[in-house]
């Protein structure tokens, strides 16, 4: 005796899948500090990083001043200076903000 039930015509519900386009994208991040110099020899500090940090600092105390040139140095901005050719005395800028350079 057959089995009523089974049925071997019967197929799986298999769903269309619509098309779908593709596009590669290669991820360029920007470079979170540049350094520049200004004609008068002032290295200027850009990047949305660090002039994001500058506009949270309060530079009015000393444990701000103190607190900013830490997080400078954990950006690599001392590298980055020397790696430019700063030197201990040299001018450096963010924003309307001047410093001097200190090795």
């Amino acid at each position: 005796a057959q089995d009523s039930r089974s049925n071997s015509n019967s197929t799986a519900f298999e769903p269309k899948q619509a098309a779908v386009k593709t596009a590669d994208y290669k991820y360029q991040p920007e470079p979170a500090l540049k350094v520049t110099r200004d004609s008068d020899g002032t290295f200027v500090l850009t990047g949305d990083k660090i002039e994001r940090a500058f506009k949270m600092a309060n530079l009015d105390h000393e444990d701000g001043a103190m607190r900013f040139a830490r997080q400078l140095r954990s950006m690599g901005v001392d590298d980055a200076l020397r790696d430019a050719g700063a030197e201990s005395g040299d001018l450096v800028a963010i924003d309307d903000f001047t410093f001097e350079f200190v090795e």
